[in-house]
């Protein structure tokens, strides 16, 4: 989450931008989603949507010399003729963000419109790429298309997409001083149909962090990717997600990957899980979930 130096620093740095920027940049933050009615409504939902001051200084849009005249009206020496990498690590010294300053390594990036299709044919821009490229190909795929479908306002995240005997784990804390709830669903019916009461059908969206994406194959087969992010309804943030994914292939549809096992841990602000919970108890697909409270 921003600390309030950054969020401010931020809203200044986004104040010196023309409107078509930051209408621009709402798309690209939201991964699309999100659709607003002017500049302030803009400007708020950008921050929401940014878990580090590093990810939104990295854009495009933010050009080198938007952050120089940020840094010469905050008063912060900088050399006129640095580039843009340096002078947002100035930026984040400034706000005091040590834990992103040491691990920036960033050039000006191009940015793309959000794609629902999989396979895509190569990464958004905006994501960094790993130095494996067959596991980066992987991950970047399978993250851009999972969200798309999870948070899309129709239920395209169908049984399908799962193996039957494919299992989720959720981990949920629904206080900051309670106890997790933990939720153990069996089967392709009943995964597909928690997922679409977490997001989708409860109008939330789970916008994933890139910075934070991993992916490896394990010796046996199994590809396994780890990404976090964070959770927004109505234009708010109601809190923060880490999945892991175990994908593996399935040569009778055509070779491509299903799902095979979903562990997630959530730290919210309100007790949805216990809502999607009821919303799915009269449902077939309720008999497949095992609740355990800690």
């Amino acid at each position: 989450m921003l600390s309030n130096r950054e969020t401010e620093g931020l809203k200044k740095i986004l104040g010196a931008l023309e409107d078509g920027d930051v209408l621009s940049l709402v798309q690209t933050v939201s991964c699309g989603q999100l659709k607003v009615c002017d500049r302030k409504e803009a400007e708020r939902a950008i921050l929401s949507c940014t878990l580090k001051p590093a990810d939104l200084l990295r854009r495009k849009k933010i050009l080198r010399q938007v952050l120089f005249r940020y840094l010469l009206g905050e008063q912060v020496p900088v050399e006129p003729s640095l580039p843009k990498p340096d002078l947002i690590r100035a930026c984040l010294r400034h706000w005091e963000s040590d834990s992103n300053v040491a691990v920036i390594e960033i050039d000006d990036e191009t940015e793309a419109a959000p794609r629902e299709d999989y396979p895509v044919a190569a990464p958004p821009e905006d994501y960094p790429v790993p130095a494996n490229e067959t596991e980066s190909m992987m991950g970047f795929q399978f993250a851009q298309w999972f969200f798309s479908q999870l948070n899309s306002h129709e239920q395209r995240l169908g049984p399908q997409h799962f193996f039957t005997s494919c299992q989720m784990k959720i981990e949920c804390f629904e206080s900051s001083q309670g106890p997790p709830q933990f939720v153990d669903i069996d089967g392709s019916i009943g995964v597909s149909s928690m997922l679409w009461e977490l997001a989708g059908g409860s109008r939330r969206l789970f916008h994933p962090n890139s910075d934070s994406l991993k992916c490896c194959f394990e010796s046996h087969g199994l590809a396994k990717v780890i990404v976090s992010g964070v959770i927004h309804a109505s234009g708010s943030c109601v809190g923060l997600f880490d999945t892991m994914f175990g994908l593996v292939r399935d040569p009778s549809a055509e070779d491509n990957w299903k799902i095979q096992v979903v562990h997630a841990r959530l730290r919210v602000t309100e007790p949805f899980v216990t809502a999607c919970l009821r919303t799915l108890h009269a449902t077939e697909s309720y008999g497949t979930i095992k609740q355990l409270q800690c």
